[in-house]
């Protein structure tokens, strides 16, 4: 789930409160005191947001909501002062705005898991620990499947 506590946590609510949606919020990608809170381009941050999404929602979460979706270059403003990175970053002193990597995750799971969807099971063979996915079903009865494949983890061969 995140650094903090075991996605674990979310079934346990579940048990306790089976009538109720949990609902995942204050989302976003948290940089090390060694890396810039906003790193344009960033697929590894991108990758996260995937990891995170798919994560949850395996574990009862039914909805999943960013932190902050736009903020400037230094990854603020906020009312808490921090500073982190975001699917969409503002250059306001060129009128521009930064599309990342964060913004096309989002943009995958609200492609292919409209409102009113589902989770489903999902069952795969020889699931490796570098593929992540999660299955959902619409009110149109199509399934989507979205997909998180971390090229970190991929066995190599030197």
């Amino acid at each position: 789930m995140d650094a903090y506590s075991s996605v674990n946590n979310l079934d346990t609510v579940h048990e306790e409160f089976p009538d109720k949606f949990l609902l995942y919020t204050e989302a976003s990608n948290l940089h090390s005191s060694r890396q810039a809170p906003v790193l344009l381009g960033s697929w590894s941050r991108g990758e996260a947001y995937m990891s995170s999404i798919i994560e949850v929602t395996n574990h009862w979460v039914t909805g999943w909501v960013d932190w902050n979706l736009a903020l400037d270059l230094d990854g603020g403003p906020n009312w808490a002062n921090n500073t982190v990175d975001s699917p969409i970053i503002v250059n306001a002193t060129a009128d521009e705005f930064y599309k990342q990597p964060m913004f096309y995750a989002l943009a995958h799971f609200s492609k292919f898991v409209p409102p009113g969807s589902f989770r489903i099971s999902l069952e795969t063979e020889n699931n490796s620990n570098f593929i992540e996915n999660v299955a959902f079903l619409t009110e149109d009865d199509i399934k989507g499947v979205p997909v998180s494949v971390s090229p970190d983890l991929i066995p190599k061969r030197l």
